[in-house]
């Protein structure tokens, strides 16, 4: 099956009218039948979800169970859901457990974070940047090594960005040196089965720094799937971090930071975004969709109506940007994440 055609699928299921919804779904199980992994993935969340189609559990864990049969990572990561949840299938938590391993082993971050967490020897992974002090580039070529960890040893990349796979859960040094740098040394906790993000600076001058600022992903952030949206560079998105230097007085505020989206007010105290790229709209905007903590709200939702303080992140997607499991009604999306 052609790419155009299972594109025009996937806009097919955004029209409010049944003969497309079944177009659509006639498109996707072809696809899918003709080996298409990801569609079969598109498909069960489809069904799962009960969005272009009927909702239909049982079909969606035969999707699943296909995708991840062909090698989808992600594939195998829904299927294991479903056993977890006993959703359309007798619950399984053994197999999902499974599932969640085979994932992971496959490079589905996400996967590795639902597997069973009660083994303290599971490794984990750090995550980094290196920085120049008093500039905003990345510094490359630093040489990035865990004392009394053998062969655990990167270079930053480029944009001074590195990875450390494969760690001994518990207490660690870590140590960045560059020919012209003071060198560094980091001390830092491993998580069993978890990624730690760290930022450092060096300086070309041999002085005590500041200490450096180590933190850890709020982990249903990490489960809403926000960081991996964010390693695939579409949408726009502000964690925790940014919201905090931004000082909001309201949350629209971060939405007019948005290249394309504005903020229009629907009345005495109410507001909502508009997106200038939505997909079919005939008057040039369209209103974006919005959802708190994964959940859907009314088109009369008002941006405000959440303080800035309860927000941890916020997501802004519109166009053929749009996640697959927040299409809706082709403009786009924004995604408020509160505090935990």
């Amino acid at each position: 099956m052609s790419r155009a055609r299972l594109l025009l699928g996937v806009l097919l299921c955004l029209w409010p009218c049944r003969v497309a919804s079944q177009l659509t779904e006639r498109l996707y199980q072809e696809a899918c039948d003709n080996g298409n992994v990801s569609a079969c993935n598109v498909f069960g969340l489809m069904n799962e979800r009960g969005e272009g189609v009927t909702q239909d559990l049982s079909r969606a864990v035969g999707l699943y169970e296909r995708a991840c049969e062909g090698g989808l990572p992600v594939g195998c990561t829904n299927l294991a859901r479903m056993y977890e949840a006993g959703a359309g299938v007798p619950r399984d938590v053994a197999r999902a457990n499974v599932l969640y391993q085979v994932a992971c082993e496959g490079g589905e971050l996400l996967a590795c974070d639902l597997a069973p967490a009660d083994n303290p020897l599971r490794p984990g992974r750090i995550n980094g940047r290196v920085m120049e002090e008093g500039k905003s580039r990345g510094l490359s070529d630093v040489d990035i090594t865990v004392v009394g960890q053998t062969e655990v040893r990167t270079l930053s990349n480029r944009q001074g960005r590195f990875t450390l796979r494969d760690l001994e859960p518990g207490p660690a040094q870590v140590r960045l040196t560059r020919l012209g740098y003071a060198p560094r040394t980091v001390l830092l906790v491993v998580q069993p089965g978890r990624t730690v993000d760290l930022s450092a600076t060096m300086s070309t001058r041999p002085i005590e720094l500041e200490a450096i600022r180590v933190t850890v992903r709020p982990r249903f952030l990490e489960l809403s799937g926000f960081y991996a949206r964010g390693d695939q560079g579409f949408g726009h998105q502000f964690g925790p971090m940014e919201l905090e230097t931004l000082d909001l007085e309201r949350v629209s505020n971060v939405l007019s930071r948005v290249p394309g989206v504005s903020v229009r007010r629907t009345g005495p105290g109410r507001s909502s975004a508009v997106s200038m790229r939505g997909v079919g709209s005939s008057t040039g905007s369209c209103r974006l969709l919005v959802y708190v903590d994964g959940l859907r709200m009314s088109t009369s939702y008002d941006l405000d109506q959440i303080h800035p303080d309860q927000i941890e992140a916020v997501e802004v997607y519109h166009g053929v940007a749009t996640p697959i499991q927040y299409m809706g009604n082709g403009c786009g999306v924004v995604l408020l994440w509160t505090r935990r």
